[in-house]
């Protein structure tokens, strides 16, 4: 979300490096099996990345990320029209080790994208002149909004049909998240505040209502589900500004089972603070086609648990679940977007238990 510039003074008075203050709290309920996640580390990412023209292009506002496979990953920046392939060394503890083979590719369309995830098979078999689909990507974007598919020059070659609510989000605050299910079946979106026929946005006493939304990937249908988004966290106010609180990513478990990251955002100190939630929709009933006034529906709501805390220094917007680990647990990664704030984008690698295990 391009806005965060607004907290930038206020980062600059505090925060010597961006993620300086990552902490992590405990799940509020304890009677309840939770991972543990833990911080393994963060890495800068390059200034700048070559084309496949020999130009090359900034590195900035970093917005989303996804796993490809093996050590290689890829990440979209919502400004610069364009999305980053790497490949991220971790040790056997996750911690990041190194970033290699960055490369850029120039998308043909300037959309405020993102997120991204891999195109499920089915879905870029059918959309590839040739049927096999390879190296195809989602890309998620505000201003339309939509979920594009593109090809690996950077070319939209299809979509994602998207509730016809979407077309009324608030501006700057439609799909700012994506994920696809590991068996290809369903890929997964958000709004990141209410739409104006669901609720109200947040402000400093209370949260917004979002719809979470899985699509068939071979086209056959939605499924959306209300998810109460917490109020913003408390912090000293530096002067007056808006207040964010919204949901910037999601990483898919299994079928129904999924990680929310929601990130607060004010013009105050601490200035961010960013929330891992596990939802299971699988026990959720989807709404109605035709549901609005999702905030008075409090008994719709999918419920949530919270895995992780962090605040001060690091405005996460982007998540991903990676590989697993040799020395136990899976990597999730997460794009910290530095943009406004006259730093570098970071990666930050966190250590997670078997997230299956919650909710």
């Amino acid at each position: 979300m391009q806005s965060m510039r607004l907290v930038a003074t206020c980062l600059c008075v505090v925060v010597a490096a961006p993620c300086n203050g990552l902490t992590a709290e405990p799940a509020g309920d304890e009677a309840a099996p939770s991972p543990r996640i833990a911080v393994a580390g963060t890495l800068q990412l390059p200034d700048s990345a070559p084309t496949g023209d020999g130009a090359t292009i900034e590195v900035a506002g970093v917005s989303g990320v996804t796993w490809l496979g093996a050590d290689r990953w890829a990440a979209v920046m919502d400004s610069g029209a364009a999305f980053l392939t790497f490949a991220l060394d971790l040790d056997p503890a996750g911690e990041p080790r190194g970033i290699r083979d960055v490369r850029a590719v120039r998308l043909a369309e300037p959309h405020d994208y993102e997120d991204l995830a891999p195109c499920p098979p089915g879905l870029a078999g059918r959309l590839a002149a040739d049927g096999s689909g390879h190296d195809r990507l989602l890309l998620c974007e505000e201003d339309t909004p939509a979920i594009h598919v593109v090809d690996e020059a950077g070319t939209i070659v299809g979509g994602v049909a998207l509730p016809a609510p979407f077309a009324r989000r608030r501006p700057n605050r439609g799909c700012e998240a994506v994920c696809t299910a590991a068996d290809g079946a369903t890929i997964w979106t958000a709004t990141e505040e209410a739409l104006p026929d669901d609720g109200p946005p947040p402000d400093r006493s209370r949260g917004t209502v979002v719809r979470l939304v899985a699509a068939a990937a071979d086209g056959s249908g939605l499924r959306q589900f209300a998810y109460a988004v917490d109020p913003p966290h408390l912090f000293v106010p530096v002067g007056a500004g808006e207040v964010y609180s919204g949901v910037v990513a999601l990483a898919c478990l299994d079928d129904g089972r999924l990680l929310v990251l929601e990130r607060s955002a004010g013009r105050g100190l601490p200035p961010f603070e960013n929330r891992l939630y596990a939802v299971d929709t699988r026990t959720a009933a989807a709404l109605p086609a035709d549901a609005t006034a999702l905030a008075d529906r409090p008994e719709a709501h999918v419920a949530k648990r919270l895995l992780w805390r962090a605040a001060l220094g690091c405005n996460l917007e982007g998540l991903a679940l990676g590989p697993a680990l040799a020395g136990g647990g899976i990597a999730l990664v997460a794009v910290a977007d530095a943009e406004g704030l006259d730093a570098p984008n970071h990666l930050v690698v966190l250590r997670m238990g078997d997230p299956l295990t919650s909710p």
